[in-house]
C-alpha cells in the first residue's frame, strides 16, 4: 500500500456539471487522508503510480479504457436502475463498472452490479470539509441541483431556484423551520479504511 491515492474528477472541456461532484471528491480525499493514506485531488488525470479513484467515469469514452490502471476504483454517482439512462447509450460505462472495483453511496445501485468488488461509501459529517464563515454574516443560502418541479415547489414554498426532488425540498423546509431532528453522524475512519483496503486488494 505504498502507492498514493489519486482522487480524480473527470470533466470534459466546457462540461460544468462535473463540478456537482467536486465536494464528493474532496470528501473521499479527506477521508483517505484521515485513514493515514497519501491522497491528492486531480482533474482528468489517471496516474499509473497511484490508486485512482475516478468520479464521473461515465464521461469516459471507449478510447480511454486502455489507459485506466487495473487497480483503479470507480465512484459511481449515476442511477443504475431500469430506464433510459443516457450514460448507458454505449456499452463503455457498463464495461467500466464490470471491470473495476466500484464505490457508491447507494446500496440499491450496488445491488445491480454483478460482481463482489463493490462497497458502499456513506456521506457523513467530515470535519476537514467545514468551511470557515465570517461571524458577521448571518444569512442562510441554499443551492439546489436539478430542474424545478411542481412537487418541489409545493414541498418548500417560498424558495426559488432549481430543486432536486420533493423529498429534498421537504427536508430543507423542515430544516429552515427548525423542526429537523435528523442525527448528525460523523464519518467512521476505521470503517472507511476497511473499505479502502478491500478496494486495493480487489475484493
Amino acid at each position: 500500500m505504498s502507492k498514493p491515492f489519486n482522487v480524480t474528477l473527470i470533466q470534459p472541456q466546457g462540461y460544468i456539471f462535473s463540478a456537482a461532484l467536486k465536494e464528493a471528491a474532496e470528501y473521499l480525499c479527506a477521508m483517505l487522508q484521515q485513514c493515514g493514506f497519501d491522497a491528492q485531488l486531480s482533474t482528468n488525470e489517471l496516474r499509473p503510480g497511484a490508486y485512482n479513484v475516478i468520479l464521473c467515469a461515465h464521461l469516459l469514452g471507449a478510447s480511454d479504457l486502455p489507459r485506466i490502471p487495473r487497480d483503479s476504483i470507480v465512484f459511481n454517482s449515476e442511477p443504475l436502475g431500469k430506464g433510459d439512462h443516457w450514460h448507458f447509450a454505449s456499452d463503455t460505462y457498463s464495461r467500466i463498472l464490470a471491470r473495476f472495483h466500484v464505490w457508491d453511496y447507494a446500496e440499491r445501485n450496488l445491488a445491480r452490479i454483478d460482481h463482489a468488488r463493490k462497497d458502499t461509501i456513506p456521506f457523513w459529517y467530515c470535519r476537514q470539509l467545514v468551511r470557515t464563515r465570517s461571524p458577521a454574516r448571518r444569512l442562510r443560502s441554499l443551492l439546489f441541483y436539478g430542474a424545478p418541479t411542481v412537487a418541489a415547489r409545493i414541498g418548500a414554498p417560498g424558495i426559488t431556484g432549481p430543486m432536486i426532488s420533493q423529498a429534498c425540498a421537504t427536508g430543507v423546509a423542515r430544516s429552515l423551520n427548525g423542526s429537523s431532528k435528523l442525527p448528525l453522524k460523523c464519518a467512521d475512519s476505521a470503517d472507511f479504511r476497511r473499505v479502502a483496503v478491500a478496494g486495493l486488494r480487489g475484493e
